[in-house]
């Protein structure tokens, strides 16, 4: 029996990669289950869309970061106390890599839309470096930790875009001053307040909040508040004296 190709060339004719694009696309695996495929310049990427990335199970776990999650959680529940415990190099190492696969997958779920799965898979990224922050190598705690603002950045977008799914902007608004202030409060925990300034995640965030107020109905006491501004630019004083009177009318309605 002939033995069975392995060569994928087939695959990549039949999609082309284009440089300046996101290459991601849904597929149904062989299996009958979904995958994403990011598709990179020499081959390509294929995810499983929940679980780990690659669709293994280190130790029994979803993830590393659930086996070790899991390893903290039973020495507190022996020692009564978290001090003492640590990951190695080498644990520290492989949560890095597993991370990485998380990455190419939310990335890939940004691009597709996918809100709820970019949430999930950027809060669990957040986790790795909690974890990696207090019980890592000192030495290399800052390896993932430099990536924060990056990913609180694109957890936030997943959460505004799935509120602004619904129209809510009071809550996207939120939503945005909660992650440019958790970005803020990283660098000051790190000590380098100034660098808030250059901080190119909060000035986005920002932007898209000014979008967004831009974006929001305005409720009837806004509307005569604008058009009263309006009055005054213009020195209608009569007609802002009529819209006063409609504001003390709404006021006193509610």
């Amino acid at each position: 029996m002939a033995e069975k190709s392995v060569d994928i060339s087939h695959i990549l004719k039949s999609w082309d990669y284009k440089p300046d694009e996101m290459n991601v696309r849904r597929i149904i695996g062989d299996d009958g289950k979904e995958k994403v495929q990011m598709r990179l310049d020499l081959g390509l990427l294929q995810m499983e869309v929940d679980g780990r990335p690659d669709g293994k199970r280190p130790h029994g776990f979803e993830s590393l970061l659930d086996y070790y999650q899991d390893g903290l959680k039973r020495y507190v529940a022996q020692h009564g106390t978290d001090e003492g415990f640590r990951l190695t190099a080498e644990e520290a190492n492989r949560l890095r890599m597993e991370s990485l696969q998380y990455y190419h997958r939310y990335l890939s779920f940004f691009f597709l839309e996918d809100w709820v799965r970019l949430v999930r898979d950027t809060a669990r990224n957040l986790a790795v470096f909690d974890l990696l922050w207090k019980y890592g190598p000192e030495e290399d705690r800052w390896s993932s930790e430099q990536y924060r603002p990056y990913v609180l950045m694109m957890n936030t977008r997943g959460k505004v875009s799935l509120t602004l799914q619904e129209r809510d902007y009071d809550l996207a608004l939120k939503q945005l001053e909660g992650g440019i202030r958790a970005i803020e409060a990283f660098y000051e925990a790190h000590g380098r307040p100034e660098l808030i300034a250059e901080s190119q995640e909060i000035e986005f965030l920002r932007e898209w909040a000014e979008k967004v107020r831009q974006r929001k109905p305005l409720t009837p006491r806004e509307k005569l508040q604008r058009q009263l501004e309006e009055a005054i630019r213009e020195e209608a004083y009569e007609r802002a004296a009529q819209i006063r009177d409609q504001l003390k009318q709404l006021d006193e309605k509610t």
